[in-house]
């Protein structure tokens, strides 16, 4: 009976001894990081484009890739693709193709391309490149005598190149001429035609200029939008401007992508095409070096880490590992300390939400919606509803409630709090419903009590899940999880007293 008692014990061990080693092997042989560091900044790109291949149709893709050049250097790329395609990569003036090619094709087709860029130790607005031609006049007809106003209108405003230059990008944002701009842009007015129309304007005053497309490197970022701006060619340098009012300047984090009217990606052969863009900030650059090694000194290792799923994934899995070290927060917190809380994973659910709503913020949002989830289960007590439609009536009412409440703080600029909508709906309603249950069983004053120890232990599990040093660890070492699985065992037959229980039988135990 002793032996079978240990059992627990024994199975953690088995599962904790290798996972720890496991982590002690890629600290020290593999030289994984225990810290981040943030010293230099790089960034993971991924393209994802997808199509649909025509029935029995030769196929043809074509993508425009990112290149060293400005601030950026691209220090890691590969593509992944479904199939056996064609692949060459071609260089066509400052742009950087790569082609697919393919017979024939069923089934939705996916390309992937990643590649990690690394920023230069110095940034200049200003490089050498070779003036392109000047566009042939792209307006006709009377568009030409609508250009003409508007060039004249910025040269009598203007003394130099500069100064001309934004009056340009000041008469096309400000809608000076109205009924021209209308007549230009030909009802489009999103900020690739206002770029688009800032270029042919440059081109027709004979000054050189061309449309550049890129992205604004971020953290986490998931489709990204293409951004647009354009370059000038002075006598000894180039300088880039964008569409923009209140600074015209081209941030230093926006990454060239390449250069034309063309779009990102051309398909022949295929229909319903996306490109999606997926930008995560590298952890540190000492981790893109230990990722790179690992690729050619362990490729079977690399195969199956964390850091080959696509980007999307890894952010997905970034919030997953926290839920094993949320669990054994839980477990001795109940456990050992003795706190009690709503269910057991409430408040891990909670907690992830917190993320996106910051504390201070979850927690009142949290607390309006319980007590007006209370007040509609307590409506409906009168109407004696069974449990499924009383349910189904509480989350319609708790959705329409944080409908409105996004609505009105929308309105008044609180943007941040409208990822309220991020908490989990059904978990919001099985703890209303519970608490109803404690509220009429077991009085007022219990059902408050729980519900606050659950933020209570949302609020630690929150204030723990979001240190950078444990986010590092938890995502560069997953293994991570089953040693925390092997302490939850450890702890599973726990029947000792609690840490509360001292305090509140201490004289007792004296």
């Amino acid at each position: 009976m002793k032996t079978n008692s240990n059992k627990h014990y024994k199975l953690a061990l088995i599962i904790f001894v290798p996972s720890f080693l496991f982590f002690l092997f890629k600290v020290v042989f593999l030289n994984f990081p225990l810290f981040p560091n943030n010293d230099a900044v790089s960034y993971t790109i991924e393209a994802k484009l997808s199509f649909k291949p025509k029935y029995k149709t030769p196929i043809k893709v074509r993508m425009y890739l990112p290149q060293s050049k400005d601030s950026f250097v691209i220090t890691d790329e590969n593509f992944l693709k479904k199939g056996a395609y064609g692949e060459s990569i071609n260089q066509a003036g400052d742009n950087r193709t790569i082609n697919w090619t393919k017979s024939e094709a069923s089934g939705e087709q996916f390309f992937f391309y990643r590649a990690v860029v690394q920023e230069s130790s110095s940034y200049s607005n200003d490089k050498e490149d070779k003036a392109p031609s000047l566009a042939i006049n792209e307006f006709i007809g009377s568009q030409v005598l609508a250009a003409n106003t508007l060039i004249e209108h910025a040269k009598s405003r203007s003394a130099d190149l500069e100064s001309f230059i934004h009056e340009i990008i000041k008469v096309i944002l400000d809608n000076t001429y109205e009924q021209e701009l209308n007549h230009l842009l030909e009802g489009d007015k999103s900020d690739l035609k206002k770029t688009e129309l800032a270029v042919s304007l440059l081109n027709m005053a004979q000054i050189p200029a061309r449309i550049v497309h890129g992205v604004e490197l971020k953290s986490d970022a998931r489709d990204v939008k293409l951004e647009h701006w354009f370059e000038v060619f002075g006598k000894n340098r180039i300088t880039s401007y964008r569409m923009n009012s209140s600074n015209y300047k081209v941030p230093y984090n926006f990454l060239p992508w390449y250069r034309g009217k063309n779009s990102l990606a051309y398909i022949s052969g295929g229909t319903d095409t996306h490109v999606g863009i997926f930008i995560r900030k590298n952890i540190e650059s000492e981790i893109s070096n230990v990722v790179s090694e690992a690729k050619i000194q362990n490729p079977t290792l690399y195969k199956f880490s964390l850091f080959n799923l696509p980007l999307d994934m890894q952010r997905v899995f970034q919030i997953l590992l926290l839920f094993p070290l949320g669990g054994i927060i839980i477990v001795i917190i109940r456990n050992i300390i003795g706190i009690n809380s709503l269910g057991t994973f409430i408040p891990i659910l909670i907690a992830i939400s917190f993320r996106e709503t910051k504390l201070f913020n979850g927690l009142c949002l949290f607390s309006i919606i319980i007590a007006f989830g209370l007040g509609v289960m307590f409506f409906l007590d009168r109407l004696k509803l069974l449990l499924v439609p009383r349910l189904t009536v509480v989350l319609t009412s708790v959705i329409i409630f944080i409908l409105v409440m996004s609505m009105l703080m929308h309105n008044l600029g609180f943007e941040r709090n409208v990822s309220i909508a991020l908490f989990p709906m059904i978990i919001l309603t099985m703890v209303i419903e519970r608490l109803s249950i404690i509220w009429e069983e077991q009085g007022s004053t219990k059902a408050i009590k729980l519900c606050a120890t659950t933020l209570l232990v949302a609020a630690i599990i929150y204030l723990i899940i979001t240190n950078s040093i444990v986010t590092h660890l938890m995502f560069v070492f997953p293994e991570l999880a089953l040693c925390f699985l092997a302490l939850a065992l450890s702890l599973g037959r726990y029947t000792g007293y609690r840490l509360t229980e001292c305090f509140r039988f201490g004289s007792i135990l004296e």
